[in-house]
């Protein structure tokens, strides 16, 4: 079967995600406000150091009103769970006309449909002719511009979503 794969890194997942969506997405899958305004308190609180191989800086930094901070920052460790969170509204977020990546266990045992997978802030989205052609046929022109289209609406919706949450 025909398919097409785009590979993206993207930019600031860490430490530029928008903090209200975050908070938004983490209340929708239940999280109790309490929790909420306790982690928001120590993102607004949190006096940050830079540290490097000759040591750790002396001055600090931190989030004010003037230069806000987003996100948890880079080696934070609820960094990589957020941006995961992130990444499923994104992909839930894609147009529906777009085509899935379609895979089959070789014993029909399993299927699989997805749009996109990540790991940390690299992301894979894909697109396959199966589901249009059902079976296997040849690939005509006509199938891989449509594959084409729909990679490249996919592309262009996952950069908008991406640049919304936060990342580039």
């Amino acid at each position: 079967m025909s398919g097409a794969f785009i590979e993206n890194d993207a930019i600031g997942c860490y430490d530029h995600l928008v903090n209200s969506i975050v908070f938004l997405e983490l209340r929708h899958l239940g999280i109790p406000v309490s929790i909420l305004k306790a982690i928001q308190g120590a993102w607004n609180n949190a006096y940050h150091h830079i540290k490097t191989k000759y040591g750790t800086s002396t001055d600090t930094y931190q989030n004010t009103a003037e230069k806000p901070l987003f996100g948890p920052g880079q080696a934070s460790t609820t960094g990589p769970t957020l941006w995961g969170i992130l990444f499923c509204l994104i992909e839930k977020n894609l147009p529906p006309g777009t085509l899935d990546a379609f895979f089959k266990a070789f014993n029909n045992a399993i299927e699989v449909h997805s749009k996109g997978d990540a790991f940390v802030d690299d992301a894979q989205l894909a697109a396959t002719l199966a589901l249009l052609s059902g079976h296997s046929k040849p690939t005509t022109a006509q199938d891989l511009e449509l594959l084409l289209s729909s990679l490249k609406q996919m592309a262009q919706s996952w950069e908008r979503l991406l640049f919304t949450t936060g990342g580039a």
